[in-house]
């Protein structure tokens, strides 16, 4: 079941990622992190999801979080050259510095330490060599990594269009700055092999805007033969096939009307559901995290107690950062009390124990006890509780 749900937010992030959305790639791929951080201990399945949250925001030009994410998919995989993962990561964010900061000198070395241990990836380091070189007018050396890569993918039986357009567009660029027009010419006519979406798709949208304008021909055709027709009956024959028509023109617009609204009816209840259980999934991810920073910070106080060094002024210290509005909360909508009487409140919120509190507080148990049933009658039982969020 883990592994369907990691599979399922996965397969979402896939999908947005492809549309070039990275808010809804970033929250399906941390979906999916957040159950591998749960159920997985395998640095490589968390180096992987973090990787696939940069590269959404990398193609969307978001290079900040790009490289924040790709840095945390190489802290993760613990610098491990061999790792796939790994040296994608380390070579986007190289790419990424470089565009960003022009240093050629830094991203040519650190992609170079990488090309050893490269098997089948070498091809996606060398096309970013080739750039590199390229931007910095460094012609012959970008063309000894373009002309490689270039010959090691024509020779591949694997499919991998998107490399080998990239490729032969960056050597296209070469040798235009070159001034060289028959390799120009030569690499323009691959690249006419990899045509743009919209070229693929048009001969179908050339094909159904005949078979529209063929329609169209022929309705005109019938309508202009029905009208000679109907020149040629009487005048009651008239009237009945216009009756009839209208009949069955109110007839076909009630049931599109009927459908319409069951359709939109079912779609209004789906969408209901849809926020319903979204918006259930929000309050239990949001009742989890209250439940997990509470025990967390119950365990700082318990340690606290346990070392015994002013107790008092770090238990309230832990508090207040653990909820910062609290206790000015509390000494707001209750002004009359002490400031021991409140942090016996707090005390109390913690569970601790009568004698607990009257050595935390250096005060006598039957003091703490006359404190507690003042303030019962003053606050009630637990306000500290219905402060803190």
């Amino acid at each position: 079941m883990i592994n369907l749900l990691s599979t399922i937010y996965k397969g979402m992030g896939a999908l947005y990622s492809v549309s070039n959305l990275p808010d809804p790639t970033s929250y399906f791929y941390h979906q999916d992190l957040a159950i591998r951080k749960k159920y997985s201990k395998s640095p490589t399945s968390f180096g992987a999801t973090l990787f696939l949250i940069g590269y959404s925001f990398d193609i969307s030009d978001c290079y900040d979080s790009a490289c924040y994410y790709y840095d945390s998919a190489i802290v993760c995989l613990d610098n491990d050259t061999s790792d796939f993962i790994f040296r994608q990561s380390l070579s986007r964010q190289t790419l990424i510095d470089y565009k960003l900061h022009h240093d050629a000198t830094t991203a040519i070395h650190n992609l170079k330490a990488l090309l050893p241990h490269c098997d089948f990836d070498i091809h996606d380091l060398e096309v970013n060599l080739g750039y590199i070189y390229k931007k910095e007018r460094q012609y012959d050396s970008a063309l000894v990594y373009l002309n490689r890569t270039f010959e090691a993918l024509e020779q591949s039986t694997t499919s991998n269009t998107a490399a080998r357009s990239e490729t032969l567009s960056y050597l296209y660029e070469i040798y235009e700055a070159l001034g060289d027009t028959v390799k120009m010419n030569e690499y323009a006519h691959l690249l006419a092999q990899y045509p743009h979406t919209q070229e693929i798709y048009a001969p179908t949208v050339t094909a159904l805007n005949n078979l529209f304008n063929n329609y169209i021909q022929k309705k005109q055709a019938a309508d202009a033969l029905l009208e000679q027709q109907q020149m040629r009956q009487r005048t009651l024959w008239i009237v009945a096939i216009v009756a009839l028509a209208l009949l069955a023109v109110v007839l076909l617009l009630i049931t599109l009307q009927k459908r319409h609204k069951k359709a939109e009816a079912n779609l209004l209840e789906k969408h209901q559901q849809e926020r319903e259980a979204f918006s259930q999934q929000l309050n239990e991810a949001h009742v989890a995290l209250k439940k997990k920073k509470l025990e967390d910070l119950v365990m700082q106080v318990t340690y606290i107690y346990g070392k015994g060094e002013q107790p008092r002024k770090r238990i309230i210290e832990a508090f207040n950062k653990a909820y910062p509005e609290a206790y000015m909360k509390l000494k707001s909508t209750y002004p009359d009390l002490t400031e021991k009487e409140c942090d016996l409140l707090v005390l109390n919120f913690f569970r601790f124990r009568i004698k607990e509190e009257a050595e935390i507080l250096e005060l006598s148990e039957n003091t703490v006890e006359k404190y507690r049933s003042r303030l019962i009658k003053k606050v009630g039982k637990s306000p500290v509780s219905d402060l803190v969020d």
